[in-house]
């Protein structure tokens, strides 16, 4: 229940939330036909959403990896006394 001595913040927060609320469910109202993927040797049929959702998972799991592999490379050269700059090029 919204609270009348709530601050601007905390108003335009609860705005954001809903308006991202209403796109997502619009989102899923107009991606919910099937759409089929072809692989090699077999096709599978699922509903677009449930594709577009995947995808993104999949890619930020990818970005998530290589970020981690790179903090992970970037201390260990730190900790071996290797002079590392921001871009991670070696002087």
């Amino acid at each position: 229940m919204l609270d009348l001595r709530m601050g601007m913040k905390e108003k335009a927060k609860i705005a954001v939330l809903i308006a991202i609320g209403v796109y997502f469910v619009a989102f899923l109202g107009f991606n919910m036909e099937t759409a089929a993927i072809d692989f090699l040797f077999f096709e599978i049929k699922m509903p677009l959403v449930f594709l577009i959702l995947f995808s993104a998972l999949v890619g930020a799991a990818f970005v998530l990896g290589f970020s981690t592999l790179h903090t992970y490379r970037r201390r260990r050269e730190e900790a071996k006394g290797v002079d590392v700059k921001a871009d991670g090029a070696k002087p």
